[in-house]
């Protein structure tokens, strides 16, 4: 019992220990990245109302960390403000800065700032909600990976330069080289630059939890010992420029009221709405890739719609303190999983961290270097621009990397919402272009090798062998818009002058849709077609598509397309007709001449007669079944007038027509060489009145019996049939397995 208890104590703190280490590890780093977060968006004439601005990502910190703590699918998840729409704030920042009266105070801006971000905030929480509430979290598969890229190389680009404007108050720009190389800047920036590439080369080397604690208080021992050893005082450093001026009274949590947004200026909001969208944009994309990232980092599935759900109600909250958009940290949540801290107790120390730093007020703002703020934010950038610039060149494409690369390039010289109209245009142009070199012709096939399912008498197949090449089909398939048609016209150019068909049969089976361009460009493949002396021929169109073809109309005012067949079985039929009827090869017989047919296998006329004799001569009407789909046969049947046709029948009325039959077919031919009876697997209906020989298994048992030459001679005569549709099959296969490029 004792032993028990002991070891039940022992698991609960082998399992409290990781969590509170964890907890107040990711804590500090939490608050140390809001401070440089916001360093990053609270500069120049904003920079008095910084110790504000930690303080509305600190109360971002607490509200999401605890919502996600409590509700999260997966115990231990860390989610705060996060750094994407951090770098996009930044970029808000300034372009209210700019655009605000002469006459309106820094107090004025900073006010219309908080109130944009506040409502950036609340409006992604919305979205993430709405998305999560309609299971639309799989939205994020159709952004293109390069422009992802792309967008997030180009936050690190800004998070580096905004390493450069918390601790020097300069830009890093191509206007501002010469200020940033003077000697008053260059001693504030330079020590940031070495600091965020000293902490992210080692971090990139080493995993350690407690590398980076070690680091900044390391950085804070040396500033403070080198302040104490020149003298130096903690005014003269503020004023030299390496410390933050103090704000004296109140605490860092000022949340929004009714009066500030009233007091924004919303006219400058209003022009910054595409700002705001692209927010809302990066948020969403990136929320669903870290969550993905995660599945993978903690391995097992996450239910995607329901962290957004909650992750959206803890950034309505926060948003009302002003604090940027938060959600998902994948590097400190995979950590917390390695110390084993897989507890929702993480969060919530995380939260009590912020929440006591929160508490302490504006002088502990003031006691950290500018150039330790600065020196995580070029830490941070650095780390995007490693993963998706130099990491991206080994294993991405060369294209995709000009992408990712033209985006970055957009955003340093021109703007962020710029970079990302590059990209989008970049993926769009490069799709549009890798689309269209793919043949929309599946298959290009002959009517000498694919026919109809009609078996005819033995002279229509042989004029069918042999002219058949006049029929050509070419099956198509995917969504046919002006890149893939204009080659599909040139394609069916170079048909005509290497086969010179008389019948072309497109065949739409595959085909999702087409556009407008596609549409006139068939009537430009119908003139070229005509122009050679051939009939275009459409097979198995949509509704949908038929619907736009009827809109259109050739040159002369007639349908663009005048011969439509439900499938392709009957478009070639139909084309096979017109073929046989030129040659005045008839397309049926009153009576076939079976007897010709096995006379030329049998080899004597006596033998045919002994044959014939057991045969049974059935007649059966018009839409008569001969034959029920499921019924036990075993006899065989020699088609000698009429028509015939083999379909499977569906128990909701639907008939699929597997082949139809003329004088001259054998049906029942593969049943008829298996020993005992088998259920037909399709019903045998006649088209027209129909004459038939029966061959039963009694009659066939009986002439193995009776006169064995006979019967051999019979099995001669079914194996050269079975031998000649299995050559025709093959044939078939062989030109199928032919695809277009």
């Amino acid at each position: 019992m004792s032993n028990t208890a002991i070891d039940t104590g022992g698991s609960r703190l082998g399992l409290l220990l990781p969590t509170l280490v964890g907890g107040l590890v990711a804590g500090f780093y939490v608050a140390l990245f809001m401070f440089s977060y916001a360093a990053v968006i609270f500069t120049e004439d904003l920079a008095p109302f910084l110790p504000s601005g930690v303080g509305a990502m600190l109360v971002g910190s607490v509200v999401i960390s605890i919502v996600m703590a409590l509700r999260s699918s997966l115990p231990g998840v860390i989610a705060v403000p996060q750094d994407n729409p951090t770098a996009i704030s930044a970029v808000l920042a300034l372009a209210i800065m700019q655009r605000m009266p002469d006459t309106a105070s820094p107090a004025d801006a900073f006010t219309t700032l908080l109130v944009g971000i506040g409502l950036t905030t609340l409006l992604t929480g919305v979205v993430f909600m709405i998305i999560g509430r309609f299971k639309l979290a799989n939205l994020v598969r159709f952004i293109p990976y390069p422009v992802i890229g792309g967008f997030l190389a180009g936050t690190g680009w800004l998070l580096f330069q905004g390493g450069f404007i918390a601790s020097a108050d300069v830009s890093l720009t191509f206007g501002n080289l010469a200020l940033l190389f003077q000697p008053g800047v260059l001693k504030l920036w330079l020590p940031a630059l070495a600091f965020g590439t000293v902490l992210f080369a080692v971090l990139n080397r080493y995993s350690h939890y407690l590398i980076m604690p070690s680091i900044v208080a390391a950085s804070l021992a040396i500033f403070y010992a080198g302040l104490a050893l020149s003298g130096t005082s903690l005014e003269q450093a503020v004023a030299q420029g390496w410390l933050l001026e103090p704000l004296s009274g109140g605490g860092l949590f000022k949340p929004l009221t009714p009066a500030d947004v009233l007091g924004a200026d919303w006219g400058i909001l209003f022009g910054q709405l595409g700002t705001v969208l692209t927010i809302v944009l990066v948020s969403t994309i990136s929320v669903l890739l870290n969550i993905t990232a995660l599945e993978t980092g903690f391995q097992r599935d996450i239910d995607m719609n329901r962290e957004l759900q909650f992750t959206g109600l803890g950034n309505v909250i926060a948003a009302f303190g002003g604090s940027v958009v938060g959600y998902h940290y994948v590097g400190m949540s995979v950590l917390e999983h390695k110390m084993k801290a897989d507890s929702r107790l993480v969060g919530v120390i995380i939260a009590a961290v912020c929440g006591i730093v929160l508490l302490a007020g504006p002088a502990v703002v003031a006691l950290l270097p500018k150039f330790i703020l600065g020196g995580l934010a070029v830490f941070i950038g650095l780390a995007f621009l490693y993963d998706w610039v130099y990491q991206g060149f080994k294993k991405l494409s060369r294209l995709d990397m000009a992408i990712i690369l033209g985006i970055l390039v957009a955003i340093v010289t021109i703007g962020f919402l710029e970079g990302i109209a590059v990209g989008i245009i970049a993926t769009v142009a490069l799709f549009i272009f890798n689309y269209s070199r793919t043949s929309v012709i599946r298959h290009s096939v002959s009517g000498a090798s694919y026919h109809s399912h009609v078996d005819r008498p033995a002279v229509q197949r042989r004029f069918l062998r042999e002219k058949g090449d006049a029929i050509r089909i070419l099956t198509l398939h995917g969504f046919i818009f002006f890149g893939t048609s204009s080659t599909l016209l040139q394609r069916v150019r170079e048909v005509l002058d290497a086969t010179s068909p008389r019948y072309l049969i497109f065949d739409f089976g595959k085909v999702d849709g087409l556009d407008t361009s596609a549409l006139h460009n068939f009537v430009k493949i119908r003139q070229l077609v005509e122009d050679r002396g051939c009939t275009v021929v459409y097979a198995d169109l949509s509704s949908e598509v038929e619907t736009d073809f009827e809109g259109e109309s050739f040159i002369d005012g007639s349908p663009l397309v005048p011969h439509t067949f439900r499938d392709l079985d009957h478009a070639v039929e139909w084309c096979e007709n017109r073929l046989l009827e030129a040659e005045n090869i008839p397309l049926s017989v009153d009576e076939h001449p079976l007897r010709e047919e096995l006379e030329a296998v049998f080899g004597d006329a006596r033998l045919v007669e002994q044959f014939a004799g057991y045969l049974e001569r059935r007649e059966v009407g018009a839409g008569e079944h001969l034959i029920r789909q499921g019924e036990p046969v075993d006899d065989l049947y020699f088609l000698v007038a009429g028509r015939v046709s083999l379909q499977l029948e569906f128990d909701h009325g639907e008939v699929h027509r597997l082949r139809t039959v003329a004088p001259g077919a054998i049906i029942g031919a593969e049943g008829a060489l298996r020993q005992g009876v088998h259920l037909c697997p399709q019903s045998i209906v006649a088209d027209e009145a129909s004459t038939l020989l029966r061959l039963s298994a009694e009659a066939l048992a009986m002439i193995k019996a009776q006169h064995p030459t006979v019967a051999v001679a019979f099995q001669e005569f079914m194996l050269h049939h079975l031998a000649e549709q299995v050559g025709r099959t093959t044939e078939l296969v062989q030109d199928l397995l032919v695809v277009e490029e």
